[in-house]
């Protein structure tokens, strides 16, 4: 919050997400342009530009997205790689939040594809054509959607051989062996996408890596899916399981919730179908 409508101006105050100010009407639009007078107490009032500022819609809209993730691993981490704008919905048409320098690290939870709606891409012959957007969390805990184009994923180093040149859509840690001779390393499942083909789903391939005493083995895989995030892994006790939803091919509307067993034999305990829409990928 600045003492004057510039960017050069003295600082008043610093305001954290989610701090409630007074905005004041702007009584000289034509003089303030994209700059807001505020209130931040009855001794502090100053500058703020227009794009921080949330209105009631817009704090209830962040607000559901948080309560989203609720109890909800992160499936991946990563960094922009370009300027990228954070938007409210999967959508070039919504209103952007903000836009995100370059190196911006968040959290991934979800993805949704929406279908690109310019006039040469409608006329066009073939399949519509998608863009795909990716519901994160920042550190700050601010939730909103990031085009797939802006960002690149950070697979943990431990595995990163394993992943290279392949479409990584998801991984998360099984579980933690200790050794004396390796210390403490993590065992995970990976999802992957066949690369440059729509099969209408998140991933198409898991595998489970696991470790040896000296090198990682790919212990468990699943092919030809029709995956869709997130997975959940579920721990009780010392079993370990993971479970993620499928989408049922002569369904439309149905999705089955898939769970198999991370334990020699890896095998399928459960095969639940459901009602679920969820929506385009």
């Amino acid at each position: 919050m600045r003492e004057r409508p510039d960017r050069l101006s003295p600082p008043v105050a610093t305001l954290t997400y989610g701090q409630q100010v007074i905005a004041l009407p702007k009584k000289s639009p034509a003089i303030l342009g994209d700059w807001t007078k505020v209130r931040l107490d009855k001794d502090r009032s100053g500058f703020v530009k227009d794009s921080v500022l949330g209105t009631p819609k817009i704090m209830e809209t962040l607000q559901g997205l948080r309560q989203s993730l609720e109890g909800v691993e992160p499936q991946a981490s990563g960094v922009t790689i370009t300027p990228a704008y954070l938007r409210l919905e999967p959508g070039r048409q919504e209103r952007p939040l903000e836009k995100l320098p370059v190196g911006t690290r968040f959290e991934m939870f979800q993805r949704q594809a929406t279908l690109q709606t310019s006039s040469s891409v409608l006329s066009s012959a073939g399949p519509p054509r998608k863009d795909i957007w990716y519901k994160i969390r920042l550190p700050d805990n601010r939730v909103g959607y990031l085009y797939t184009k802006n960002f690149k994923f950070e697979p943990p180093t431990e595995i990163l051989k394993y992943t290279q040149n392949r479409r990584i859509i998801a991984w998360l840690k099984l579980k933690t062996v200790t050794g004396q001779d390796f210390g403490s390393v993590s065992e995970y499942l990976v999802a992957y996408a066949t690369p440059d083909e729509d099969f209408g789903a998140d991933f198409d391939r898991l595998e489970a890596y696991s470790w040896d005493g000296k090198r990682y083995q790919t212990a468990f895989f699943l092919r030809s899916l029709r995956g869709i995030l997130p997975i959940r892994v579920i721990r009780q006790n010392e079993e370990i399981a993971f479970e993620f939803r499928e989408l049922d091919p002569e369904h439309k509307d149905q999705v089955t919730e898939q769970r198999y067993l991370y334990a020699f034999p890896y095998k399928k305990v459960g095969s639940t179908p459901m009602p679920g829409d969820v929506g385009l990928h």
